[in-house]
């Protein structure tokens, strides 16, 4: 029966779980930011951009996340990683937004 939860049928059920869940995990890190907690939605978001590693929304709030503690070096480096996998991925560029961001560090 455990091995029935990987096979095709399922496929539907699992995707739907799976986004579920990264959209509860991706509410709880944007809590944690507004109670300052940083550490935890660190934490929480790189959950998320590792089952989903071209959630730009998510690298978003990750880059604030990290030019609000001042950590402009882990936030350019996060820019840079998230760049080369959109486009060595799928052929794309970041969302304007996104690279505005980075354009603006000080």
């Amino acid at each position: 029966m455990c091995e029935e939860i990987y096979s095709d049928w399922t496929f539907s059920d699992r995707e739907a779980f799976k986004s579920v869940f990264l959209e509860i995990v991706t509410a709880l890190a944007s809590l944690y930011m507004e109670a300052k907690d940083s550490k935890l939605a660190e934490k929480l978001l790189l959950k998320v951009l590792s089952i989903d590693p071209y959630n730009e929304e998510v690298c978003c709030m990750l880059l604030v996340l990290y030019i609000t503690v001042n950590q402009r070096s882990r936030a350019a480096k996060l820019y840079s990683d998230f760049e080369n996998r959109l486009v060595k991925d799928l052929d794309i560029m970041p969302d304007k937004k996104l690279s505005g961001m980075i354009k603006d560090l000080p």
